[in-house]
């Protein structure tokens, strides 16, 4: 019923108002099961009215009554989740996070906790967003970080040290970005929550066993610049990670030429 051709678009969300503001809860079960083209109207009606139950379901029960409407945004959740195309679900967590990454990294680690898809979530989610939901995670006792860690950088494990190690700088020492288009000025660098300190000490020792391969250049770079200002903690990471693992890289700038 739910087709896609330029031309229809329009009149179908126009026909899906109704149902979105009379019966959102069937709307979603139902177009989770539907399959079209490009998703288009999945998306849609996804952005509209899932970002609630996101929020519901991220909830923290304070006592033996769970929060009001938790359980059922979870029940909804779960439907949705197991019937609807993946990429179409990881695309709207995108989009969240990058919309509000301090508010929105607790809620995707809380939901993907609660309905079992944490691992799968983080392993399908850009290494930037995984590494800041899995470090929330692994700091609040939902994931095993220097477990997960080790397995993650085998994907790739020069991008994913250095994505780390600047997430800890980051959170350590967060520097303004320069200012947008709108002359606003722009969001600090590591927007996303607050780095744990057991989840700091999870990443570092990550990094330790993993620098016998060498840091990239840039990163080295980066480490010497940024030691100063950072935590005793990530100093003494830092400072050590340099003396290992960019020891080959000893006095050489970007270009490999001496400094």
């Amino acid at each position: 019923m739910l087709m896609e051709g330029a031309a229809l678009v329009g009149p179908a969300r126009d026909v899906l108002q109704y149902p979105a503001a009379a019966c959102p809860e069937l709307l979603l079960i139902t177009i989770s099961e539907t399959r079209t083209t490009w998703n288009l109207l999945q998306r849609d009606v996804f952005a509209a009215l899932l970002p609630q139950h996101i929020t519901n379901a991220a909830q923290v029960a304070t006592g033996p009554t769970l929060p009001a409407g938790k359980a059922r945004s979870r029940e909804l959740l779960t439907r949705v989740w197991s019937a609807a195309p993946p990429e179409v679900l990881l695309d709207l967590l995108i989009e969240l996070y990058m919309q509000d990454p301090a508010t929105t990294t607790p809620r995707i680690a809380r939901v993907c906790m609660e309905l079992g898809v944490l691992p799968q979530v983080l392993g399908s989610l850009p290494v930037g967003v995984s590494l800041e939901v899995a470090a929330y995670a692994g700091g609040a006792g939902m994931l095993n970080l220097e477990a997960w860690l080790g397995d993650y950088c085998n994907r790739d494990v020069m991008s994913v040290m250095s994505a780390m190690m600047r997430l800890v700088l980051d959170k350590a020492d967060p520097q303004p970005q320069p200012p947008g288009p709108d002359g606003q000025p722009g969001a600090p660098r590591g927007g996303g929550p607050p780095l744990a300190a057991e989840a700091a000490r999870a990443i570092l020792k990550v990094l330790q066993a993993s620098a016998q391969a060498g840091l990239p250049v840039d990163l080295v770079h980066e480490m010497k610049v940024s030691e100063r200002g950072c935590s005793a903690l990530v100093s003494e990471a830092a400072g050590w990670l340099l003396s290992v693992g960019g020891r080959r890289y000893a006095g050489l700038s970007g270009d490999g030429r001496g400094v």
